[in-house]
């Protein structure tokens, strides 16, 4: 099985303009659309249009999080493996005419035992399964070298294959948990 990680999923507002996007007007948008947000669902988006069954595993709060896992699951069809914490996810706002403006919002402060949950379902994994982790850390993930909550109560290796993309050169720390054959 494939499964995704997204650490700060959010949802996406889309605002549809006809005209240019200035500063200080009142603008009316053509259109509108609300979307679940993150690399990590990006990916399992993509993986179901082609046919290839993945799980999304998410850190979701609030009722924020639960449209998030309606729009992955109902109107994707993508199972979603859900840490619940304590604050809301975020919530980002893009605005499109010719360009796209993007307002990304920071999103929530993961605590340290909601992160234990995460490392708990990695656990539970074998050598058949790949985990692919993208995006960005939420507020209270770090994952530097040594001394972090994360890589502190991180197990030697994980037994499944695990695979990252991000610009976090921090992430790098959760792919030198696994195995050798790592993709």
């Amino acid at each position: 099985m494939i499964y995704t990680i997204t650490f700060n999923p959010s949802l996406d507002y889309y605002v549809y303009l006809d005209q240019e996007l200035t500063e200080g007007n009142i603008l009316k948008a053509k259109n509108t659309s609300i979307r679940a947000g993150g690399k990590g669902v990006n990916i399992s988006i993509v993986l179901s249009q082609m046919g290839i069954q993945s799980k999304a595993i998410l850190f979701l709060g609030g009722g924020i999080g639960e449209l998030i896992v309606r729009e992955i699951s109902a109107k994707q069809g993508i199972e979603v493996i859900p840490i619940r914490i304590s604050e809301e996810n975020r919530i980002n706002v893009k605005i499109k005419n010719k360009t796209e403006t993007a307002i990304n919002a920071l999103g929530p402060c993961v605590s340290a035992g909601q992160q234990d949950a995460l490392l708990a379902t990695l656990n539970e994994l074998t050598k058949e399964d790949y985990v692919l982790i993208s995006g960005s850390f939420c507020q209270g993930v770090t994952a530097p070298p040594s001394g972090s909550t994360i890589s502190a109560r991180t197990p030697q290796r994980f037994a499944a294959n695990m695979s990252v993309s991000s610009l976090s050169p921090s992430m790098a720390v959760w792919a030198r948990s696994a195995p050798e054959r790592a993709i």
